[in-house]
């Protein structure tokens, strides 16, 4: 696993890595302060299903970074991209020096 790094290089790792599991992604953001909720919805009419990744912190009370795909193949990638963007908005937002 790639704990006690930095944000940035946890970004670049997310960036150049196509194979990381969405597990992989939650235990890295939960090292950083981020919580995680997902889910798996199904449309028993449609024969479709929708998978929600949410990212929240407990410092950033009402912000939250969600996304969903209705190709539960893409959970991994999905988990990922949403990951990235917090990870992104949050240096940004906390102009963190690493």
């Amino acid at each position: 696993m790639f704990f006690n790094i930095s944000i940035n290089k946890t970004i670049k790792y997310f960036e150049e890595v196509d194979d990381i599991t969405a597990m992989s992604v939650r235990l890295s953001m939960k090292y950083f302060g981020w919580d995680s909720e997902d889910r798996i919805d199904a449309d028993q009419t449609k024969n479709e299903a929708l998978y929600h990744i949410k990212f929240t912190r407990n410092d950033w009370p009402g912000i939250c970074f969600e996304a969903q795909a209705k190709d539960v193949g893409k959970i991994n990638q999905i988990t990922k991209e949403c990951a990235m963007r917090a990870l992104k908005t949050y240096l940004d937002k906390e102009n963190i020096a690493e």
